[in-house]
């Protein structure tokens, strides 16, 4: 274990990268056995839970230009992911929000990752992995505390 403050830096920036590579390994494995990219996953997943985005939510939540957000959206609306409905008072911006078969496929990933998860917690034991969550969802708010999300400001009219 770390003695010092300097050591546990260390430790932490060793540890870090492999366990992102690994979570990013994993959850890109079974969203492509459902049918989707990871890129694709995360999409649904934010329209399912807060409705309709516009190209530029799209872009932020994604860290995308226009280009490839337009690209994305326009595979997706093809594949019978997304649905896009222009807006009512400007014809500029599009609404996309998940269509059905992108939620069957949504549904389909979370229930792989749910039993990727059980795995985890049978390893770890249920208070390890208890207490690890809790570490966890504090580690998440410290670092959004330090470096917040910009929000685009664009509504569901």
């Amino acid at each position: 274990m770390p003695e010092d403050e300097r050591d546990l830096i260390q430790a932490y920036d060793r540890m870090f990268p492999s366990l992102i590579r690994n979570l990013l390994q994993h959850l890109t494995r079974e969203a492509r056995l459902a049918g989707l990219t990871l890129a694709q996953f995360y999409l649904l997943r934010q329209l399912r839970s807060e409705g309709p985005w516009t190209a530029a939510q799209v872009g932020d939540a994604l860290g995308i230009t226009s280009g490839p957000v337009s690209s994305l959206t326009k595979r997706m609306i093809a594949q019978g992911l997304l649905r896009r409905r222009a807006d009512q008072t400007d014809r500029r911006v599009a609404w996309f929000s998940a269509a059905p078969r992108g939620l069957e496929l949504l549904a389909a990933t979370e229930l792989r990752l749910q039993d990727l998860w059980g795995r985890v917690i049978q390893e770890l034991g249920v208070g390890d992995s208890s207490d690890l969550l809790e570490l966890l969802n504090g580690l998440a708010a410290i670092l959004g505390r330090m470096h917040p999300g910009h929000e685009t400001g664009a509504t569901e009219p």
